[in-house]
């Protein structure tokens, strides 16, 4: 048997290209429930605000877990959770410490990046303008004045730029402060779903980051939402 396809008109219009990215998850993002919010709208488990989702509402094509160099941490305050939000410090040039951040890559298309940083801005999306070519590990831009505007790349994977969102760079002295429990809850069931962590392997990892205590986190695990 035979099979054919017929040709396109040549003034056909053509779809266009999905343009897509890895988007570096560290705080309650890194868990699945938590971040469908973020592309299909509605409130997670302890969250007081809901979330009005992205304008393509296709879940995420794949993800993967990472270790980035850097540093996690709280402070400020957060209208959603009523703790500190975490944040992420990339590792200065030459820093030998080893210091790792355990984050969860989203694969998304760029618009849904835009809408992912917008919402968590808690603003309208604007386009996200890196500049001409693909951003590589080290790129970093200021993309408006909210406190998760700072866009920077953490490395490639699968030949896509993998990007995060974090707080800019400040000459103001910041200090460390609690996050809620729900909130930490949220990163203790997405450790568990990315890199199916141990209590023991949470605790020390999370209990090291400025903000937290050991207490605090063991109070976490209990509140896991998975």
């Amino acid at each position: 048997m035979s099979t054919s396809s017929a040709a396109l008109p040549p003034d056909a219009p053509t779809a266009p290209v999905r343009r897509e990215v890895f988007y570096a998850a560290y705080g309650s993002n890194l868990s699945a429930r938590r971040f469908a919010c973020y592309i299909a709208g509605g409130a997670a488990s302890g969250a007081i605000r809901a979330l009005r989702g992205a304008r393509d509402q296709q879940a995420p094509v794949s993800w993967r877990g990472l270790r980035v160099p850097g540093r996690l941490t709280f402070h400020g305050h957060s209208e959603t959770w009523g703790g500190a939000p975490a944040f992420f410090e990339p590792a200065p040039p030459g820093d030998r410490s080893g210091a790792q951040v355990f984050v969860r890559a989203w694969r998304l298309g760029w618009d849904q990046l835009e809408d992912v940083v917008a919402q968590e801005n808690g603003r309208a999306t604007h386009p996200l303008d890196v500049g001409p070519g693909t951003p590589e590990e080290g790129f970093s831009v200021l993309a408006g004045p909210g406190r998760y505007d700072q866009l920077v790349c953490v490395g490639t994977l699968e030949s896509l730029p993998v990007l995060t969102c974090t707080a800019p760079a400040s000459s103001v002295p910041v200090h460390p402060e609690a996050p809620s429990r729900g909130y930490l809850a949220h990163i203790v069931t997405g450790l568990r779903e990315t890199f199916d962590l141990g209590d023991t392997a949470i605790v020390d990892y999370l209990g090291r980051a400025p903000g937290t205590t050991n207490d605090l986190v063991r109070a976490a695990l209990v509140t896991d939402h998975a």
